[in-house]
């Protein structure tokens, strides 16, 4: 009887080891960010990748062309996977980057100048 006890104990114990967290499928978006540099984002809140695409605005830009047609097909869910956090950072980033500056007859005119 005590070994049955036992054994149940252990039943209960397994599934909380087997790890209960949903795989997500490898996104072409954010194996780009990690390949620039950022390391793993799998967990990384959405401000912690504001922070590293708000020091690299051309990989910000990059990530939100890609994330854009992955947005218009997103499931309720996607904003809570990896790649949804990283689109959302990466909107965020590229809307508040200044546009290049614009060179017309030889004189260039920056924002703000």
């Amino acid at each position: 009887m005590k070994n049955l006890r036992l054994l149940g104990g252990v039943a209960l114990l397994i599934p909380g080891f087997s790890g209960c967290g949903k795989h997500e499928a490898p996104s072409p978006i954010v194996q780009k960010v990690e390949a620039s540099g950022s390391g793993p984002l799998v967990g990384v809140p959405e401000d912690g990748m504001e922070q590293w695409l708000r020091q690299h605005r051309d990989v910000a830009r990059d990530v939100d062309k890609m994330c854009a047609p992955v947005r218009q097909r997103a499931t309720a869910d996607w904003g809570n996977t990896t790649e949804g956090r990283l689109c959302v950072a990466a909107r965020q980033v590229a809307f508040y980057s200044a546009p290049p500056a614009v060179t017309n007859s030889g004189k260039t005119y920056a924002p703000g100048k």
